[in-house]
């Protein structure tokens, strides 16, 4: 099997739409929105970070308000690159603003079945079949979990999906299909054993939990 991973880098041509001012001026006016307005965050824990650095918080309504030089002071702490891990280092994938990369979308909830052509309810068997597909083929370079897998218990459907994509490839992962605290350690732990330990994950996690979803806001947090 090819570890081989396909991207888009030092490209010849450039889209810019946006000219160097105009960037500048959303970035200023975003700022000021995060000051004036502010940012509503559903988490009782996300209010508390929020108010130990700093921030202005009405914990009535949610509502976070931040200075525009903490953020700008947050910003410069920022890694200008990293990567995003893989099960296998070959096929980690720089984030350095030169690379562009193409991975599976999701989260569906029917398929058309490849043996029948009929349009059917998504299964743990199809997110395994896609995972190995996408395994094989050089320009797909990370997995979202595609589809659901709806046979599985709900309270554990996200747990299912990425083992399932683990199983069957040595890409980098992606999901927002963990939606609670217990789910999120029992995902870190199944992360933590792929990559030999706690410690390690810290620092090369084969796996991206994206969003804060709002109904299960915590379930990050708190890890």
């Amino acid at each position: 099997m090819s570890k081989k991973i396909k991207s888009i880098s030092n490209p010849k041509l450039k889209l810019e739409i946006l000219t160097t001012e105009e960037v500048k001026k959303i970035h200023e006016a975003t700022l000021w929105l995060i000051e004036n307005v502010g940012v509503r965050f559903p988490s009782k824990r996300a209010l508390e970070i929020w108010e130990a650095n700093g921030a202005t918080v009405d914990h009535e309504k949610k509502i976070v308000r931040v200075k525009g030089d903490l953020i700008e002071e947050a910003l410069t702490k920022c890694p200008p690159a990293y990567s995003l891990a893989a099960r296998d280092p070959e096929q980690d994938l720089p984030l350095d603003g030169n690379h562009v990369y193409l991975g599976t979308d999701g989260c569906g909830v029917e398929v058309i079945d490849i043996h029948t052509a009929q349009k059917r309810t998504s299964c743990l068997r199809d997110v395994q079949d896609i995972a190995c597909v996408a395994d094989a083929t050089e320009e797909v370079a990370f997995h979202w979990v595609a589809v659901s897998a709806q046979d599985a218990p709900v309270e554990a459907r996200g747990l299912h999906e990425i083992k399932a994509v683990w199983e069957n490839s040595t890409k980098h992962v992606q999901t927002e299909s963990i939606y609670n605290v217990h789910e999120a350690k029992a995902a870190m732990e199944m992360a933590a054993a792929i990559v030999g330990g706690k410690l390690l994950t810290l620092f090369q996690p084969n796996a991206s939990p994206i969003a804060l979803h709002q109904r299960h806001p915590q379930r990050f947090h708190r890890l």
